[in-house]
């Protein structure tokens, strides 16, 4: 894959990141909130993408960082969305690698906000 086009991906996970933290923090969540499904649409193409296994660990911890922050941010609104299959795979990928990092933002997505 092009790197520009992993540089492009990763930019658009970093930026929805910044918008979900300042969403949350000026307590704009309804305003941000009709965004959240196309924010999981995109972040469900990335993970089932062809080229979706070769993905850097960096990559994988800024995808479960966001949905991390999105947890937070909406709790339980969002379970629907990150029970998608690919969602899951990408967070599974991401806690794989033993990065205690990554391990703590999947946890929070699987665990705390949402139980299983």
């Amino acid at each position: 894959m092009p790197q520009y086009m992993q540089n492009l991906r990763e930019s658009i996970v970093e930026g929805y990141t910044g918008l979900t933290i300042c969403a949350k923090e000026a307590d704009a969540g309804t305003v941000f909130f009709p965004y959240v499904e196309g924010i999981f649409g995109f972040l469900a193409a990335l993970c089932s993408a062809p080229f979706a296994a070769s993905y850097r660990p960096d990559f994988q911890k800024s995808v479960a960082g966001l949905v991390n922050d999105l947890c937070r941010a909406f709790g339980r609104t969002v379970q629907q969305y990150v029970d998608n299959p690919c969602i899951q795979q990408m967070l599974k990928a991401a806690n794989d690698t033993r990065d205690p990092k990554m391990t703590g933002y999947t946890g929070t997505a699987n665990g705390s906000i949402l139980p299983k």
